[in-house]
């Protein structure tokens, strides 16, 4: 079975490019008309709430198209610039749907700072941001996952690349390592003939011969480890009947917010991480695109450096691959649904 971070799923084909058939979706969400009854029907607003929502909102989603095409239409070099004021507002819209939408006003900066004045890094993997308590990336982490920031950050860029999907072919042939990713299969299994199953998970890590342990699967906690079974765990018995197993096992896994948008051979995928600070997959892609925005902004010669390093590819493929999943996973949380769009 399939378990994705929403319960329902959309799949399309797109015959043309499926970037530019986003980009036409997104100004869906310009409607009043459209995005009052998603709010409405999808995060279950009152009618008056989802009106004054959809005020708030639609501002922050003009915005965002706008700079996702002056992103699209300038030079790569300094298009993690407008294309990291594309994400802070689409992240802000994830917050006026969360719990804390009221406090937005207050928390309108950043959220996470750059040190201009620090000594230049040799390497993109030990460039450092600091990610604060307060602002727009904190109350977007917070809406995420539903754990506050506590205490303030240092996050080295070397944390934060290994959880970037879309970019894991191009980091390991930079760095010779794997991303910090793994495939789950989930089956259900009769544990005795009164209807209860114990939940087997198989995991599939990027590297084969890669021993996972259980406490560094944040989605399986309180499943157990496989005595002679690598990589393999299985859960506690549960009661259930054959057609609910699906919606039975979806409330005991934990931490949903780490099921990464992906869709094939009927394997999930999530971070294999033992951090207190997990990262949902939206995050490392807004952190990327604050530290190269800081970069292009600040720091002219570490740009140029990193242009002729071997990190650039990387980079540069984040430039365009990971913008369209941060898009891709913002639809699917406005419609609280797994969408997947794939060329024809």
């Amino acid at each position: 079975m399939i378990i994705n971070r929403y319960s329902a799923l959309r799949a399309v084909t797109s015959h043309l490019n499926p970037m530019d058939d986003l980009l036409d979706w997104l100004n869906y969400l310009k409607s009043d008309e459209y995005l009052v009854e998603i709010l409405f029907k999808q995060h279950g607003l009152s009618m008056p709430d989802a009106k004054a929502r959809a005020k708030r909102i639609i501002p922050h989603i003009t915005t965002a198209i706008s700079f996702i095409a002056q992103s699209f239409s300038g030079p790569q070099e300094v298009s993690f610039l407008p294309a990291y004021y594309a994400i802070l507002n689409l992240a802000k819209v994830y917050i006026l749907l969360g719990p804390r939408h009221a406090d937005l006003p207050q928390h309108r900066w950043h959220g996470a700072t750059y040190d201009v004045e620090g000594k230049d890094s040799h390497s993109l993997l030990t460039e450092e941001i600091t990610l604060k308590k307060g602002g727009a990336l904190a109350l977007f982490y917070e809406t995420l996952t539903g754990r506050p920031i506590a205490k303030e950050r240092l996050i080295k860029m070397r944390d934060v690349y290994p959880y970037i999907v879309d970019i894991s072919a191009e980091y390991r042939i930079a760095t010779g390592r794997d991303a910090n990713i793994v495939g789950l299969e989930f089956k259900a299994i009769p544990a005795n003939d009164k209807g209860e199953f114990r939940l087997r998970v198989r995991t599939f890590p990027r590297d084969v011969n890669q021993d996972i342990s259980v406490k560094s699967l944040a989605v399986l906690r309180g499943f157990t480890k496989n005595k002679g079974e690598k990589n393999q765990f299985t859960s506690p018995v549960f009661y259930c009947k054959t057609d609910e197993i699906t919606s039975t096992v979806r409330t005991m896994l934990a931490c949903q917010y780490l099921f990464f948008a992906h869709l094939q051979d009927n394997v999930t995928e999530t971070a294999i991480t033992a951090s207190a600070f997990p990262l949902p997959e939206e995050f490392p892609i807004a952190l990327l695109f604050f530290h190269m925005s800081s970069v292009v902004r600040y720091k002219p010669e570490v740009l140029e450096r990193l242009q002729k390093g071997k990190f650039w590819p990387v980079l540069a493929t984040a430039r365009r691959h990971s913008l369209f999943k941060f898009i891709l996973l913002f639809w699917s949380y406005i419609h609280q649904e797994h969408f997947i769009i794939r060329s024809a």
